[in-house]
Formats: structure tokens, sequence, C-alpha cells
């Protein structure tokens, strides 16, 4: 309890320390640095990580210099990990960083000295209505100058990846409908110019590696003589940066019947369905479009360095990891983790946390499935996501991890990694955990939507204990959490701070209202 203790007297019990980070906005002048964590509402630059200052609403006055909340800020890194105590922020760029598209990767990314992102509209129509339902695609230099919108399309939700190339030149890709009400793809260089865009899509998938250069996407073949579509898929690899002589996209894989034996599909072919599309391998089943020869579902794994612009050649390379077991919708769920093709992590409900291992599905004790963690807390708790490295639960307001490379060798060794009661948090403000220190946005009062900054390292995190102790509802506890804040608070919400606390933490009472 020396932690907790020291971190209390440390603080000065006063309320005027709720207005939080200095700053302001007059252009920051140093920004150089190498980029890491690219795409999240986090991003270390050099010695800065610039984050989304707080949940907003895109409702709100969105003129460039009036946000502050949602808007992007900075602050040291080595003063971000000063825990407890709230660093010296800045005002990066006064725009709302805001967008729909429930996806981690849907954020910021900072590219040379600008960065890009997502921003509700601030043009009016004829009758004088801001038109914040559409979303402009933005880049702003990192002191503030230089704001230009790169394509505005309608619907907040509209899916997007900043990608740059080798030379790093950036690039927009959009997923979004053409006049002919057809779902494309399509890229724009970052001076607003349309680069290429993709055929009509099925259905498309980005990668959970921010930084890759490629989405695959699935329609249906095409008969040109009968000038109709065919029942079978067909896979296109799509460039996400320039494209040269097959803007479209470049046909990687074919489900057609006319391969026959060589692939089993049978004469009418397949449709392919994508999983999930990792740093290394792209997971897909195929359903056989005649019924007659099978209603199953068939899964597949590919290595990227096997996708090749030979259709045949890639599905000949392919890896069959299930057959359409009677658990095979179970081990292939969006909850799992697909560590590696031979390494599927799934939640069996009786057995928790299972291995799923094809090149061992013939067994007939294990049929490839290995048990490796059960603790019935974390089973209890809602699987969130996995970064490659961890696996991250929330549960009873907190939010739990359990490093991949411990379950594998099935050690229990499960982690509480924030230290106050935390709202669960939408993909588009996930966690972000740069060199041990977690930041994340809390919703809870009286945090009221500002980024909370937590340490992970081993050596320091907070043990149990230290939380139980840390969650007592009296003054100076509750002070003490405000302190984990980081960003740029309002005067309003400074205000509402202030209420609340005098109203639940009265100074002259010993415990508090829950």
């Amino acid at each position: 309890m020396k932690k907790i203790i020291s971190i209390v007297v440390a603080l000065v019990l006063s309320l005027t320390l709720l207005t939080a980070c200095s700053g302001g906005f007059s252009g920051v002048k140093d920004f150089g640095g190498e980029v890491s964590s690219n795409g999240g509402f986090a991003v270390l630059k050099g010695d800065y990580v610039y984050f989304i200052n707080g949940t907003s609403e895109y409702t709100a006055d969105n003129t460039f210099g009036t946000p502050q909340k949602g808007a992007l800020v900075r602050a040291k890194l080595a003063d971000l990990k000063n825990f407890g105590t709230m660093a010296t922020c800045e005002m990066v760029i006064p725009k709302l960083m805001y967008t729909e598209y429930t996806d981690a990767n849907a954020g910021v990314y900072i590219f040379g000295d600008y960065a890009y992102y997502a921003t509700p509209s601030t043009v009016k129509n004829k009758k004088g209505e801001v038109q914040n339902t559409d979303v402009e695609f933005t880049k702003t230099k990192l002191d503030g100058t230089g704001t230009k919108v790169i394509a505005t399309l309608s619907g907040l939700d509209t899916p997007y990846r900043f990608v740059a190339d080798a030379n790093g030149k950036v690039y927009l890709t959009v997923y979004t409908t053409d006049d002919d009400g057809n779902n494309v793809l399509v890229t724009y260089g970052e001076d607003g110019k349309e680069d290429h865009r993709s055929n009509a899509v099925g259905a498309y998938i980005f990668s959970d590696d921010a930084a890759y250069g490629y989405a695959f996407y699935e329609k249906k073949g095409y008969n040109e003589q009968l000038e109709q579509d065919e029942s079978f898929s067909e896979v296109y690899r799509y460039s996400l940066t320039a494209a040269a002589d097959k803007a479209e996209g470049e046909l990687v894989l074919s489900g057609a019947g006319m391969y026959g034996s060589e692939t089993g599909i049978g004469t009418q072919g397949v449709t392919f369905t994508f999983i999930k599309l990792t740093a290394a391998n792209l997971f897909m089943y195929e359903t056989y479009v005649d019924t007659s020869v099978s209603s199953g579902k068939r899964y597949y794994g590919w290595a990227l360095d096997q996708i090749t612009a030979d259709p045949a050649r890639t599905y000949a390379d392919k890896t069959l990891l299930n057959d359409g077991t009677a658990n095979a919708a179970t081990i292939f769920a969006s909850t799992s983790v697909y560590a590696d093709l031979n390494a599927i992590i799934y939640n069996d409900s009786t057995f928790g946390l299972v291995k799923y291992d094809y090149t061992d599905k013939e067994n007939v004790k294990t049929f490839g499935i290995t048990p490796l963690v059960y603790d019935s807390n974390l089973m209890s708790y809602t699987y969130c996501y996995d970064d490659g490295e961890y696996m991250y639960y929330y549960g009873n307001s907190y939010y739990y991890r359990i490093k991949i490379a411990d379950v594998l060798a099935k050690n229990d060794n499960v982690e509480r990694i924030t230290y106050t009661t935390t709202s669960a948090t939408s993909e588009f403000y996930r966690m972000e955990i740069i060199d041990g220190a977690l930041l994340i946005a809390n919703t809870y009062e009286p945090m009221y939507g500002y980024v909370c900054c937590y340490d992970v390292t081993a050596a320091s995190r907070m043990t149990d204990e230290d939380i139980e102790e840390f969650a007592t509802a009296d003054r100076e506890h509750i002070l003490a959490r405000l302190n984990y804040r980081a960003g740029l608070i309002t005067s309003d919400d400074a205000e509402t701070v202030t209420s609340y606390v005098d109203e639940y933490y009265p100074e002259d009472s010993e415990s508090s209202q829950s």
C-alpha cells in the first residue's frame, strides 16, 4: 500500500488541479522523429504521443480552431509516464477527429509532417445546415497549417485506410458506392485526385496490419458470352497505393468449376467468404455452389507470400484447415485469435481457451484441439481483441489481458491493466499501449470521455490489491484517480467535475456516496 499512499500524499488536494494539462493553440514547432502505432487514436512520433483529446460528438462545432475535446493534442511520452500526474499537453490540430467506422485502424495516421484523419464536414447546404453527416478525409501539417480535404463522402461510417508507399507518398482508400449503385474501393492520392478504383465488390477485407499495402475483394465471376454473372466467386488483390497496369485489382483466386477434379470444387464452383487478414495470412472459407456436392464449408488459410497472379496456382497453394466439422464455426469465429495457420486460439465453453492445429486434425482423440488455459473469471469477461502479442478482455468495469505466448504455453497469467473503473470502448477508441503506457478513453463519471493513462509494465503495474484500495470511494482517492487523465480539459468539463466531486465526495466527509 506504500505506492498508493505516496500517490495520494503527493497530490495537492485542490479542485484547481482538475483543469488538467496546460495548453493552447499556437502551432507546435518541433515534430520530428520516427512514427509508430499508426492508425489508432494515439500515435507515437519522436518523443511525443499525439492522441485524440477525448470523445466528442459529430454535432459539435467543427470550425477549425474551435474544437478542443475530440481534437488532436500531444504530450511527451516521458511526461505521460509520470503516472498519476497530469502531463503538459499541447493542442496540435483543433479539428474533430471522428468516424463511426468501427475499425481499430480508423484513427489518426501521421506520415512525415502531416496528420491524416476523418472529420465531420463543415460545409453548409443551401438552407444553411451544416452537412456534418458527411465525412471529410483530411490532412493537416502538425504545426496546424496546410489543411487540405482529400475527399468528401456521404456517411460518417465510411470504411477507409491511409497507406504510404515506399517513397512516402500517401494514399487514401475508401469503400463506397459508385454512381451505378455498385460497392467499390476507390483510391485517392493526397492531392485529392482519384488514382484508381476496383470492380464492383461483393465483399472486401482490410488487413489488421495498418501498413499493409493491399486489400482483397470478392466478386462473382462474369460470363462474357452470356453477358451475366456466374455463381462462383473470384478474389482480387487490390493495391492501396498507386496502381499501374492492374488498377482495378489483380485476380488471384478463382472458384470456377473449370478446374474440376484438380481442386475438387465441383463443376459449378464455389463462393469465397473472408474471415481474417493478418500480417501473414488470409483466412477464408468456401461454399459449394452445387449443394448436392456438399452443403458444408471448407476453411482455408493462404500465406500472403503464396498468393500470386495465377489463380489456379494460388488455389493449389492453399492450406486446408478444416473440412467443415461440427465445431468449425466456433474455431473460425471473429473472436478467435489467428496466431498462425496451425495455431488458432478460441474459447470453448467447457475447456476455456483452446488451440486448434490443422496438422493434428486427423487425430481421433483430439481432432486437432488442445486445451490451454481455463480461468473462470476470464471466461466470464467479454473478449475484445488481440494485438498479436496479447488477448484483451473487459469485465467488471476493468480491462484485462493475457499474453498469447503464455496461453500457448498453458500459463494462466491474467493481468488487470486499468486502475479505475473504465467504460467499454469502441474500436475507434480501442486502447493504445505505447512503451508501457496504456491510453484509453473513459466515459464514466467523472472522467467524462477523457483519455486515462496507466502503467502496464510488469515491474511497476499496480497489483490487484492496490487497485481495490485505489477504488475506495472517498475524496482523496477520487482526486488521485482523476490525475490519471491526460489531455486538455475544457472549462465546462472542469466545472462539471468540480460539482460532481463536491456533491459526492465533499471535503468534510470521511466516506462518500457510491
